[in-house]
């Protein structure tokens, strides 16, 4: 769906594959795109190829793959998605401020629920609101997965992602708390 050649931009990513979009698209769905588009304007026109003669918006986004991510700022959803990508797409749309995107996701995680429920908490927890009675998608979530988590001995074994790298011990906390609480009882 992004090898249109007459989109006005080129997203490319870390693996080197080009993106062809709508530069309104994305300013639409991202604050942060907007002003990358509007501020980048006059420097980044770079011809499409190196030897066409269209110019086009050109940005490098050093990511390994973008692919969900622009079909959800697009508005569709792609069927096979895996919690690596789920986990990059929510990663995403927190970078670029597209709000929605984790809402709109988040059903695809309960099919995991049951078979990587760890990786469905730090998700989930991630995006959870732990001190307000607020009922967001990562709290309900949170709360699904910390459930199902009580079928499972302490320690838990993490999860293997390298998407999950970069998560906060911290996260975890609540999870060992509602574990430790629901033995005891």
């Amino acid at each position: 769906p992004f090898n249109d050649h007459e989109m006005d931009a080129i997203l490319r990513s870390s693996d080197r594959t080009d993106f062809y979009v709508h530069t309104a698209m994305l300013s639409v769905a991202s604050p942060v795109f907007r002003d990358l588009f509007e501020l980048a304007q006059a420097q980044s026109l770079r011809p499409a190829s190196p030897t066409g003669s269209s110019m086009k918006r050109y940005v490098e986004i050093w990511l390994k793959t973008v692919t969900a991510w622009i079909c959800f700022c697009a508005g569709s959803i792609p069927l096979e998605m895996t919690i690596p990508d789920i986990a990059t797409v929510i990663h995403l749309a927190d970078k670029f401020q597209v709000e929605g995107i984790a809402g709109r996701i988040a059903p695809h995680l309960y099919r995991f629920i049951e078979s990587e429920p760890l990786s469905v908490y730090v998700i989930a927890a991630c995006h959870a609101s732990f001190t307000h009675d607020n009922a967001t998608w990562g709290n309900v979530l949170a709360r699904c997965a910390a459930k199902q988590l009580l079928m499972s001995p302490m320690p838990f074994q993490p999860p293997a992602y390298e998407v999950f790298k970069n998560v906060s011990a911290i996260v975890l906390e609540p999870l060992y708390q509602y574990h430790r609480a629901c033995g005891m009882s």
